[in-house]
Protein backbone atom coordinates (compact mmCIF):
# COMPACT_ATOMS: atom_id res chain seq x y z
CA UNK A 1 0.00 0.00 0.00
CA UNK A 2 2.83 2.34 0.85
CA UNK A 3 4.59 1.52 -2.38
CA UNK A 4 1.42 2.12 -4.36
CA UNK A 5 1.05 5.54 -2.72
CA UNK A 6 4.61 6.45 -3.70
CA UNK A 7 3.87 5.48 -7.27
CA UNK A 8 0.79 7.74 -7.31
CA UNK A 9 2.82 10.66 -5.90
CA UNK A 10 5.57 10.11 -8.45
CA UNK A 11 2.99 9.92 -11.23
CA UNK A 12 1.38 13.14 -9.98
CA UNK A 13 4.73 14.94 -9.95
CA UNK A 14 5.47 13.63 -13.45
CA UNK A 15 2.09 14.86 -14.69
CA UNK A 16 2.68 18.30 -13.17
CA UNK A 17 6.13 18.47 -14.74
CA UNK A 18 4.68 17.38 -18.05
CA UNK A 19 1.95 20.04 -17.78
CA UNK A 20 4.44 22.83 -17.06
CA UNK A 21 6.77 21.57 -19.78
CA UNK A 22 3.97 21.50 -22.32
CA UNK A 23 2.69 24.92 -21.17
CA UNK A 24 6.19 26.40 -21.38
CA UNK A 25 6.71 25.00 -24.85
CA UNK A 26 3.31 26.30 -25.92
CA UNK A 27 4.15 29.73 -24.53
CA UNK A 28 7.51 29.73 -26.29
CA UNK A 29 5.90 28.69 -29.56
CA UNK A 30 3.26 31.42 -29.27
CA UNK A 31 5.87 34.01 -28.25
CA UNK A 32 8.23 33.06 -31.05
CA UNK A 33 5.33 33.05 -33.49
CA UNK A 34 4.24 36.53 -32.47
CA UNK A 35 7.83 37.76 -32.52
CA UNK A 36 8.42 36.35 -35.99
CA UNK A 37 5.12 37.85 -37.14
CA UNK A 38 6.12 41.25 -35.72
CA UNK A 39 9.54 40.94 -37.34
CA UNK A 40 7.94 40.02 -40.66
CA UNK A 41 5.50 42.92 -40.35
CA UNK A 42 8.36 45.24 -39.42
CA UNK A 43 10.43 43.97 -42.35
CA UNK A 44 7.43 44.33 -44.68
CA UNK A 45 6.84 47.87 -43.41
CA UNK A 46 10.53 48.73 -43.76
CA UNK A 47 10.63 47.22 -47.24
CA UNK A 48 7.52 49.19 -48.18
CA UNK A 49 9.05 52.41 -46.83
CA UNK A 50 12.29 51.72 -48.70
CA UNK A 51 10.38 51.04 -51.92
CA UNK A 52 8.34 54.22 -51.43
CA UNK A 53 11.52 56.20 -50.78
CA UNK A 54 13.13 54.72 -53.89
CA UNK A 55 10.05 55.60 -55.92
CA UNK A 56 9.92 59.10 -54.43
CA UNK A 57 13.65 59.57 -55.05
CA UNK A 58 13.16 58.39 -58.60
CA UNK A 59 10.42 60.95 -59.18
CA UNK A 60 12.49 63.71 -57.59
CA UNK A 61 15.48 62.60 -59.62
CA UNK A 62 13.44 62.74 -62.82
CA UNK A 63 12.17 66.20 -61.93
CA UNK A 64 15.70 67.32 -61.06
CA UNK A 65 17.11 65.91 -64.29
CA UNK A 66 14.29 67.49 -66.26
CA UNK A 67 14.97 70.84 -64.61
CA UNK A 68 18.71 70.49 -65.14
CA UNK A 69 18.14 69.62 -68.80
CA UNK A 70 15.92 72.65 -69.36
CA UNK A 71 17.79 75.30 -71.25
CA UNK A 72 17.72 78.83 -69.91
CA UNK A 73 19.10 82.10 -71.27
CA UNK A 74 22.71 82.82 -70.40
CA UNK A 75 23.95 86.14 -69.02
CA UNK A 76 27.45 87.58 -69.45
CA UNK A 77 28.52 90.71 -67.59
CA UNK A 78 31.69 92.77 -67.41
CA UNK A 79 32.76 96.24 -66.32
CA UNK A 80 35.78 98.50 -66.29
CA UNK A 81 36.60 102.06 -65.33
CA UNK A 82 37.26 104.52 -68.14
CA UNK A 83 38.44 107.76 -66.57
CA UNK A 84 35.50 109.29 -64.76
CA UNK A 85 33.08 106.74 -66.19
CA UNK A 86 32.16 103.15 -65.50
CA UNK A 87 31.58 101.12 -68.64
CA UNK A 88 29.41 98.06 -68.20
CA UNK A 89 28.56 95.48 -70.81
CA UNK A 90 25.99 92.73 -70.60
CA UNK A 91 25.04 90.06 -73.09
CA UNK A 92 22.03 87.73 -73.02
CA UNK A 93 22.23 84.57 -75.10
CA UNK A 94 18.95 82.80 -75.80
CA UNK A 95 19.66 79.06 -75.62
CA UNK A 96 15.97 78.23 -75.25
CA UNK A 97 13.70 76.91 -78.05
CA UNK A 98 11.35 79.92 -77.88
CA UNK A 99 11.53 83.68 -78.14
CA UNK A 100 12.32 85.55 -74.96
CA UNK A 101 11.80 89.19 -74.04
CA UNK A 102 14.27 90.97 -71.78
CA UNK A 103 13.01 94.03 -69.87
CA UNK A 104 15.93 96.27 -70.71
CA UNK A 105 14.37 99.40 -72.19
CA UNK A 106 13.74 101.91 -69.41
CA UNK A 107 11.31 104.49 -70.76
CA UNK A 108 9.84 107.83 -69.88
CA UNK A 109 7.41 110.34 -71.39
CA UNK A 110 8.48 113.83 -72.46
CA UNK A 111 6.51 117.06 -72.05
CA UNK A 112 4.72 116.36 -75.35
CA UNK A 113 3.52 112.97 -74.13
CA UNK A 114 5.89 111.09 -76.42
CA UNK A 115 7.60 107.93 -75.22
CA UNK A 116 11.37 108.33 -74.98
CA UNK A 117 14.31 106.49 -73.46
CA UNK A 118 14.71 107.26 -69.77
CA UNK A 119 17.75 109.27 -68.71
CA UNK A 120 18.91 106.43 -66.48
CA UNK A 121 19.11 103.16 -68.38
CA UNK A 122 19.99 101.03 -65.38
CA UNK A 123 18.73 100.93 -61.83
CA UNK A 124 21.36 101.43 -59.15
CA UNK A 125 21.26 100.45 -55.48
CA UNK A 126 23.94 99.96 -52.86
CA UNK A 127 23.03 96.82 -50.93
CA UNK A 128 24.38 96.13 -47.44
CA UNK A 129 26.59 99.23 -47.79
CA UNK A 130 29.04 97.32 -49.97
CA UNK A 131 27.41 95.57 -52.96
CA UNK A 132 26.56 97.69 -55.99
CA UNK A 133 23.41 96.34 -57.66
CA UNK A 134 22.98 97.30 -61.31
CA UNK A 135 19.75 96.05 -62.82
CA UNK A 136 17.30 96.16 -65.69
CA UNK A 137 14.25 94.72 -64.01
CA UNK A 138 10.60 95.33 -63.22
CA UNK A 139 11.09 97.34 -60.02
CA UNK A 140 9.32 95.89 -56.97
CA UNK A 141 6.36 97.93 -55.80
CA UNK A 142 7.37 100.24 -52.94
CA UNK A 143 6.50 99.38 -49.36
CA UNK A 144 6.58 102.92 -48.01
CA UNK A 145 4.27 104.63 -50.49
CA UNK A 146 1.31 103.98 -52.76
CA UNK A 147 1.69 104.14 -56.54
CA UNK A 148 -0.94 104.43 -59.26
CA UNK A 149 0.49 101.77 -61.57
CA UNK A 150 3.28 99.21 -61.86
CA UNK A 151 6.19 100.47 -63.92
CA UNK A 152 7.18 97.82 -66.46
CA UNK A 153 10.20 98.51 -68.69
CA UNK A 154 9.76 97.83 -72.37
CA UNK A 155 11.35 94.70 -73.74
CA UNK A 156 13.74 93.56 -76.44
CA UNK A 157 12.97 90.35 -78.33
CA UNK A 158 15.67 87.71 -78.60
CA UNK A 159 14.95 84.78 -80.92
CA UNK A 160 16.17 81.22 -80.19
CA UNK A 161 19.92 80.90 -80.75
CA UNK A 162 20.36 84.68 -80.94
CA UNK A 163 21.97 87.09 -78.49
CA UNK A 164 21.68 90.70 -77.45
CA UNK A 165 24.52 92.87 -76.22
CA UNK A 166 24.49 96.39 -74.77
CA UNK A 167 27.14 98.79 -73.49
CA UNK A 168 26.22 101.41 -70.89
CA UNK A 169 28.39 104.30 -69.74
CA UNK A 170 27.78 105.56 -66.19
CA UNK A 171 29.40 108.66 -64.63
CA UNK A 172 31.42 108.14 -61.44
CA UNK A 173 30.37 108.55 -58.68
CA UNK A 174 27.30 106.51 -59.51
CA UNK A 175 23.93 107.66 -58.17
CA UNK A 176 21.27 105.42 -56.72
CA UNK A 177 17.98 105.52 -58.62
CA UNK A 178 14.57 103.91 -58.44
CA UNK A 179 11.63 105.05 -60.63
CA UNK A 180 9.29 105.07 -57.63
CA UNK A 181 11.65 107.38 -55.71
CA UNK A 182 12.78 110.16 -58.09
CA UNK A 183 15.12 112.79 -56.73
CA UNK A 184 13.63 116.14 -55.80
CA UNK A 185 14.74 119.29 -53.99
CA UNK A 186 14.47 117.56 -50.61
CA UNK A 187 16.66 114.60 -51.62
CA UNK A 188 20.15 114.35 -50.22
CA UNK A 189 22.96 111.83 -50.60
CA UNK A 190 26.09 110.50 -48.94
CA UNK A 191 29.21 109.26 -50.65
CA UNK A 192 30.02 105.59 -49.99
CA UNK A 193 32.34 102.98 -51.46
CA UNK A 194 31.08 99.78 -53.03
CA UNK A 195 33.46 96.82 -52.87
CA UNK A 196 31.75 94.59 -55.43
CA UNK A 197 29.21 94.81 -58.21
CA UNK A 198 26.57 92.54 -59.74
CA UNK A 199 24.11 92.83 -62.62
CA UNK A 200 20.63 91.39 -63.04
CA UNK A 201 17.97 91.48 -65.74
CA UNK A 202 14.36 90.26 -65.97
CA UNK A 203 12.96 88.27 -68.87
CA UNK A 204 9.88 86.33 -69.87
CA UNK A 205 9.44 83.53 -72.40
CA UNK A 206 6.92 83.83 -75.23
CA UNK A 207 3.80 81.97 -74.15
CA UNK A 208 0.05 81.78 -74.61
CA UNK A 209 -1.91 84.93 -73.75
CA UNK A 210 1.26 87.05 -73.66
CA UNK A 211 0.25 90.38 -75.20
CA UNK A 212 3.07 91.97 -77.19
CA UNK A 213 2.82 95.35 -78.87
CA UNK A 214 5.30 97.67 -80.57
CA UNK A 215 5.92 100.98 -78.80
CA UNK A 216 7.00 104.40 -80.03
CA UNK A 217 10.60 103.41 -79.24
CA UNK A 218 12.27 101.41 -81.99
CA UNK A 219 12.54 97.65 -81.36
CA UNK A 220 11.00 98.07 -77.90
CA UNK A 221 7.91 96.04 -77.04
CA UNK A 222 5.27 96.51 -74.40
CA UNK A 223 4.57 93.20 -72.65
CA UNK A 224 1.41 92.38 -70.72
CA UNK A 225 -0.12 89.27 -69.18
CA UNK A 226 -2.67 88.87 -66.35
CA UNK A 227 -0.02 87.05 -64.32
CA UNK A 228 3.06 88.76 -65.73
CA UNK A 229 4.84 89.31 -62.42
CA UNK A 230 4.61 85.59 -61.60
CA UNK A 231 5.94 84.59 -65.01
CA UNK A 232 8.97 86.87 -65.06
CA UNK A 233 12.35 85.32 -64.27
CA UNK A 234 15.60 87.00 -63.34
CA UNK A 235 19.11 86.38 -64.65
CA UNK A 236 21.87 87.33 -62.24
CA UNK A 237 25.60 87.66 -62.76
CA UNK A 238 28.28 86.66 -60.30
CA UNK A 239 29.68 89.38 -58.09
CA UNK A 240 32.62 91.24 -59.60
CA UNK A 241 35.18 92.75 -57.24
CA UNK A 242 35.30 96.49 -57.86
CA UNK A 243 35.87 99.54 -55.69
CA UNK A 244 33.40 102.18 -56.83
CA UNK A 245 32.12 105.48 -55.48
CA UNK A 246 28.35 105.65 -55.02
CA UNK A 247 26.13 108.55 -54.00
CA UNK A 248 23.65 106.90 -51.63
CA UNK A 249 20.23 108.36 -51.05
CA UNK A 250 19.65 109.33 -47.41
CA UNK A 251 16.04 110.41 -47.84
CA UNK A 252 13.17 107.97 -48.41
CA UNK A 253 14.42 105.37 -50.84
CA UNK A 254 14.00 101.62 -51.36
CA UNK A 255 16.73 99.39 -52.79
CA UNK A 256 16.59 96.22 -54.81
Amino acid sequence: MHKKSENLVAKSKHDRHSFWYISLNFFLIVFLGCTLKDLNNSEDKKTKEVNEEIQRSGILSQEYNKKMNEKVPYLKFSLHKDGKFLKIQYEVINDTPEDIYIFNVLWDVNHKGKEILAKNQVYISLLHNSILSLSKRIPPLPLSRTVEFTYVPYATKIEPGKKFKEDILLPIPLEENNPYFPRDDSSYTELKIALSCMFSIDYVSDLKNLQISQTEIKNAYSIWHPKLLTLVKTLKSNKVQARLEVMCRKDTFERF
